[in-house]
């Protein structure tokens, strides 16, 4: 079965934020967001990816909180486009805190033209990154991209646009500046302990950070639950007995509308308490780390591979069919043939069927009496074999032969005693042997002796 969702999974120290985008077809709509937190003695990329099963996703793009990511804004002189990926590793070596290789990095150019360009580079410790792709990976689960939080979705800004996106994070505000749809800034704050202090000097940030960049408008996103909630909560006026999400969201707009006023996309409310909702729109922009080797098309690969399975299988049944149709249409024509060759013979076959039976009956009768006639012959061939080989001055007076071809042999001769030697130099007899004495008699040397004739017979035990 082809898993279709996607998720969108917000990586914080511990906790996962989500986003459960259910696709049909060519459209796709947000069914949940919520939060995934940490759990004792299992590890966040676990818990990742058994939700991740959980939910049937397919592929999942995860997004990094600007305080997990090493930010720089570089301008180098102006060089061809091929140049610059060879470039920018000798520009971050200087100003990485540990040497490159310890980061998963990616970098997009700004400007370019004339003089100089500009460009932004993003980096990920491997040791912190490496624990989800290898998890993910061995899920089976695609790794769609590896972006940073607001800028996986700008897109649809006017190029006269200067906003400053605000995130809302659980331990920490990413403060974004984009001008003319590019990142102009790009900074963390962290949260402080009491809720309103940690607005209070959010705001004092918000504030210089418009004036510096002159943004049109503020506008929030991120992932807002129960918890945060309940810090935010201490900030209503007195009589407020509850807090939904629609609050909490007005309390940050009022803590800063005093500077702007702020845009703020619809709540959308789930079981796992909630998030600030998104335009995900695709822009000319993308900044992706995934690093390089995982491919970002083998989501279609599942696609790919049963249509070629479906187009395998439709040849395979049209090709089976028209075989199946040539080998009835030959079928015909040989019963057809069959047929007309029995008018033309009429009885004969008959006849000759019959004929062939008897002569099977006659070889089985045959086969039957072989071993009979031949095990019948057998003394005959073994006394002649004998005549070729005693002289003459021997004669046998007995011949005794049984099934099993032991021969038993008694006479008179002049020199009895060379005559086991002379059969045994003979290839048709073995084992020969004196079965008695040899007595004087008045015919002559009385003999007695044993063999057996060699042609497979078993020999009898004695």
């Amino acid at each position: 079965m082809f898993r279709k969702n996607l998720v969108i999974a917000r990586l914080e120290p511990d906790s996962i934020g989500y986003t459960l985008i259910e696709k049909r077809g060519i459209s796709c709509r947000v069914v949940e967001e919520g939060r995934w937190r940490s759990e004792p003695e299992t590890s966040l990329p676990e818990i990742l990816v058994k939700e991740l099963q959980a939910k049937e996703a397919g592929m999942v793009r995860l997004e990094l909180p600007l305080n997990n990511v090493v930010i720089h804004m570089l301008e180098m002189p102006a060089i061809k486009r091929a140049d610059i990926k060879k470039a920018i590793p000798f520009e971050l070596e200087r100003k990485m805190p540990i040497a490159l290789d310890n980061f998963y990095w990616s970098f997009s150019v700004l400007e370019s033209g004339g003089d100089k360009t500009k460009i932004l580079t993003a980096g990920v410790r491997k040791r912190y990154l490496s624990p989800f792709i290898e998890c993910i990976s061995k899920a089976g689960i695609v790794i769609g991209s590896i972006e940073l939080g607001v800028l996986s979705f700008l897109g649809k800004l006017k190029p006269a646009d200067d906003v400053l996106y605000l995130g809302l994070n659980e331990n920490s505000f990413d403060l974004t500046v984009i001008k003319q749809g590019l990142p102009a800034m790009l900074k963390s704050v962290e949260k402080l302990s009491a809720p309103e202090a940690s607005l209070e000097a959010l705001a004092n940030v918000v504030s210089r950070d418009i004036d510096q960049y002159q943004c049109k408008r503020v506008e929030l996103y991120g992932h807002i639950d129960k918890d945060e909630l309940e810090k935010i909560g201490a900030l209503l006026p007195a009589g407020v007995s509850s807090l939904g999400h629609t609050a909490a969201r007005s309390i940050i707009a009022d803590k800063l509308g005093a500077l702007l006023p702020v845009t703020v996309s619809p709540v959308k409310n789930s079981k796992n308490g909630g998030a600030i909702g998104r335009k995900t729109p695709a822009g000319p922009f993308r900044l992706d780390i995934l690093p390089e080797g995982l491919s970002r098309r083998l989501d279609f690969h599942n696609i790919i591979l049963a249509i070629l399975l479906a187009c395998l299988m439709v040849s395979v049944y049209f090709q089976g069919h028209e075989k199946a149709r040539k080998d009835r249409l030959a079928l015909e024509e040989i019963n057809q043939e069959l047929g007309e060759l029995r008018e033309k013979v009429g009885g004969k076959v008959e006849e000759i069927s019959g004929t062939l039976r008897e002569h099977e009956r006659i070889l089985r009768s045959l086969a039957v009496l072989r071993p009979y006639f031949s095990n019948r012959n057998r003394p005959f061939i073994a006394i002649t074999e004998l005549n070729k080989i005693i002289p003459k001055n021997t004669w046998i007076v007995n011949f005794i032969m049984d099934a099993k071809g032991k021969i038993e042999i008694d006479g008179y001769s002049t020199h009895s005693s060379d005559l086991v030697s002379l059969i045994e130099e003979s290839d048709k007899f073995t084992g020969a042997e004196m079965a008695g004495p040899i007595r004087m008699q008045q015919l002559g040397e009385h003999f007695s002796i044993r063999m057996y004739w060699e042609d497979g017979s078993e020999k009898a035990d004695n």
